[in-house]
């Protein structure tokens, strides 16, 4: 079987979703940027959706998707060229075929088959059409050796042999083969002929032994229906694995170019800068400039407020700060930027460097069961319950007001005894929290550093967020001057 090697560059793309793919959908706001990917094709979002939320933990892997990314924004047309022909070659498959691979009747089977690679051909020799206008502007390894195979295996020759055997293949003059007579006269080990041409006249002139079937001889009927059977079966079997081998091959091409035009889609919509990222995968050092939200952006433009952070050996990031002043939005764009860092994609910053995650979890305050079956603090308990059954050594978390469900001391207790957990296990840690005792006891941690939201003097929000102790005070009244007027 080919190998695509887009995504990697030694085994195809495998579409499964991991266990919190609504949390992180819910949590970053990703539907919005998914919806930008897809750009109204359903499978362009599933195939976006699983590469996002399925981090690749080697920065080897990354890179090369990068290069292949770079090469796609670099020759649009060629790779929606590629992707309209594997869609439109796998619809008109699933359209033409109903028995294929379900039958066990051999005969049935090789017209099937017969009729799906006709199919196949036409489009085998649109893909190397493809491969021979555009393979130069290629540079990435990825597409490089995709259209190198290409062009290797889908010669001209290649074809026209092809086409040549499945003419043969519809038996027009019927069936030949050659069989044993075992003792008894029953034939066996049947192999099936090689269609020969021959004229009327060297059809006279040859001795030929033939046997005419009575019209109305069903037995006979169903005994030479066996034979027949008998000559396919291998053939049969021959052509069923050829058919699933070039609709595979069309199927994981159409997969993981899907995924590449999804972030085309995506760049094609946002108005404000982006850069590809620089992944690190044993140094502890993050740096970004003007990061910002996505899903955000999406929706209201350029009018996106980006945010700025140079560290290294930091873990545990604590972020306090007013009410309202953009510290969620923060963590949202925090957990967006890994993701797509670690798919492969660009990132919504004029600069991201980050180390590589092995997961990637999120923990956001829930509102309330409306059953009232489950209190608030258990629930968020058993959320992160879950998160620790699948946790890996080096993940990432965001905790948004994790926690505070329950008293300033108990919840301060639980979260720090929770931090100082997955701290042990090479953790790294965003925390939105109003715990002023737990930011107390974190406060001396050398791997923390704490930020806040950034408010002025008069207590307007500019919606950055900068490093700053933490203050006792979320500024509520802010927003009680605000909504009464005062």
């Amino acid at each position: 079987m080919i190998q695509i090697s887009l995504m990697y560059p030694n085994k195809n793309f495998d579409l499964k979703e991991p266990w919190n793919a609504q949390s992180l959908i819910k949590d970053l706001e990703l539907e919005r940027l998914l919806m930008a990917m897809a750009n109204g094709d359903e499978f362009i979002y599933q195939v976006s959706k699983v590469a996002l939320l399925n981090p690749e933990t080697q920065k080897d892997t990354i890179l090369y998707r990068q290069a292949v990314l770079k090469d796609c924004l670099n020759n649009q047309n060629a790779v929606r060229e590629l992707y309209d022909i594997a869609v439109t070659t796998t619809n008109e498959i699933k359209r033409s075929l109903f028995w294929l691979g379900s039958s066990d009747n051999p005969s049935l089977v090789v017209d099937e088959c017969v009729r799906a690679l006709k199919i196949f051909v036409p489009s085998l020799r649109r893909i190397r059409s493809v491969a021979e206008r555009f393979s130069e502007k290629f540079e990435s390894i990825g597409f490089s050796t995709l259209f190198s195979v290409i062009k290797s295996e889908f010669s001209d020759e290649y074809l026209t042999v092809l086409e040549t055997h499945l003419n043969n293949l519809k038996f027009e003059d019927g069936v030949s083969a050659c069989v044993k007579l075992d003792e008894g006269n029953a034939f066996t080990e049947y192999k099936l002929q090689k269609p020969q041409k021959t004229s009327f006249l060297d059809k006279l002139r040859e001795r030929q032994y033939t046997f005419q079937l009575d019209p109305r001889d069903e037995a006979g009927a169903q005994i030479l229906g066996q034979m027949r059977n008998s000559a396919l079966k291998k053939a049969s079997l021959v052509l069923n694995e050829a058919v699933k081998n070039a609709l595979n091959f069309f199927n994981i091409l159409k997969t993981e170019v899907a995924f590449y035009l999804g972030c085309l889609n995506l760049y094609q919509k946002l108005r404000k800068p982006v850069c590809f990222p620089v992944p690190l995968e044993e140094e502890e050092r993050l740096e970004f400039r003007e990061l910002y939200d996505v899903s955000l952006s999406l929706l209201i433009g350029e009018n996106t407020v980006g945010n700025n952070l140079s560290c290294s050996g930091k873990r545990l990031f604590v972020i306090t700060g007013a009410n309202r002043g953009g510290k969620t939005t923060f963590l949202r764009s925090i957990g967006q930027a890994q993701l797509l860092m670690q798919c492969g994609c660009f990132v919504a910053a004029k600069q991201f460097v980050a180390p590589v995650r092995s997961c990637v979890f999120t923990h956001f305050k829930k509102e309330e069961d409306p059953q009232g079956m489950v209190g608030k603090l258990e629930e968020e308990l058993k959320r992160m319950s879950e998160i620790v059954d699948h946790a890996k050594r080096g993940g990432l978390i965001l905790f948004n007001e994790s926690f505070s469900t329950t008293n300033d001391r108990e919840g301060s207790e639980i979260a720090r005894q929770i931090v100082d957990a997955l701290l042990k296990r090479e953790f790294a840690i965003f925390y939105v929290t109003h715990l002023y005792e737990f930011t107390k006891h974190v406060r001396n941690y050398e791997n923390a550093i704490f930020l806040k939201a950034e408010r002025k003097e008069d207590g307007t929000r500019t919606y950055k967020i900068i490093e700053g102790v933490p203050e006792q005070t979320s500024y509520a009244k802010d927003l009680f001057y605000k909504v009464f007027a005062y």
